[in-house]
């Protein structure tokens, strides 16, 4: 203004909404920022794990039933272990991707399991995928999907196997 004015409660209303506002804005930076470096950190401590790690998202039928298993992510040593890379699977349902994967009976369900109750499962399981072998996995709800540890135990499986048979 040309001409000096007297301040108002009116004016000092608006001088503290504005510094409350700039407050929660640099806050809200804050706190984004510090998200950011932890998704950061998270993504190369699972991206260096040599043990395979994927997120799923459930995908349910009409009736409201998991009929299959989407990848949202999976680490370079998953991709690798399932013999595809990592864009291939990201977004695509399992059984697009590798058809019959559910064939093994209960590996699904135990899956569903862990979703329904809210709880961890551990299993292995036979795979004749690309990926042919013996799996451990270990599958945790988290946010709506599952995350999921697993690890190729074929050797394990097939000393097992010479153990029995040396013991008969």
């Amino acid at each position: 203004f040309r001409e000096r004015k007297a301040r108002t409660p009116r004016d000092d209303q608006l001088g503290d909404l504005c510094s409350q506002l700039a407050s929660v804005l640099i806050e809200h930076e804050t706190l984004r920022q510090n998200a950011m470096a932890l998704s950061r950190q998270v993504e190369v401590a699972l991206e260096s794990s040599a043990v395979a790690f994927c997120l799923f998202r459930p995908v349910h039928d009409a009736e409201g039933d998991v009929v299959d298993l989407r990848w949202d992510y999976l680490n370079s040593a998953a991709a690798h272990l399932l013999g595809h890379e990592v864009p291939e699977l990201v977004g695509h349902a399992v059984r697009d991707v590798l058809p019959g994967a559910w064939d093994e009976p209960g590996v699904l369900s135990q899956y569903v399991m862990a979703l329904e109750n809210d709880a961890t499962v551990e299993f292995e399981f036979r795979s004749t995928q690309a990926s042919e072998g013996w799996f451990h996995v270990i599958a945790s709800p988290c946010e709506g999907g599952l995350a999921v540890w697993f690890t190729d135990v074929t050797e394990r499986k097939f000393h097992e196997q010479m153990l029995r048979e040396a013991d008969r």
